[in-house]
């Protein structure tokens, strides 16, 4: 198949080498002195703010005991980490990871002391009849939650 217009879809590199214009978007934001493994994080900078949704008390389905025990993992090291997220929203049965004698409050509390953004959906409190264990935990409508994560650069959905 020929093309009518080839040269609107080829570029010339310094070495004279015809190059196709999809070569040109891959390689456009390459260094040549970076770290391969590193060069798409430090030429793509920082994601934006960055959303953890939390919409259970457990990880996974099936085994309910293995699958809280992950969460609890999950959540020690999400605190453990030297960039932690900006914002960490609890919805659904994920609300229920935030009463006073959950054995993950104390990872809660912790992370709400790092200056990590805690928001709860009033319709899932409401709906389980518990009122959160941390006092700056912010109960919010569901249409601020949505909101927060459209509005993220990126979402880790658990």
């Amino acid at each position: 198949m020929e093309l009518e217009n080839e040269e609107s879809f080829l570029y010339t590199g310094g070495s004279g080498t015809a190059v196709t214009e999809i070569e040109k978007l891959f390689h456009s934001d390459e260094e040549t002195d970076a770290v391969p493994a590193y060069a798409r994080l430090s030429n793509a900078g920082s994601p934006g703010r960055v959303v953890v949704a939390i919409s259970d008390d457990q990880l996974g389905t099936g085994d309910r005991m293995h699958g809280e025990e992950l969460m609890h993992d999950l959540l020690e090291a999400l605190c453990d980490r030297v960039t932690l997220p900006d914002e960490v929203v609890f919805y659904h049965k994920g609300v229920l990871l935030l009463v006073k004698d959950h054995p993950a409050a104390q990872i809660l509390h912790e992370l709400c002391s790092l200056d990590v953004e805690i928001k709860v959906s009033k319709e899932s409190l409401e709906f389980y009849k518990i009122e959160p264990a941390a006092h700056n935990m912010q109960p919010v409508p569901m249409s601020e939650i949505i909101r927060d994560l459209l509005k993220a650069g990126k979402v880790v959905k658990l």
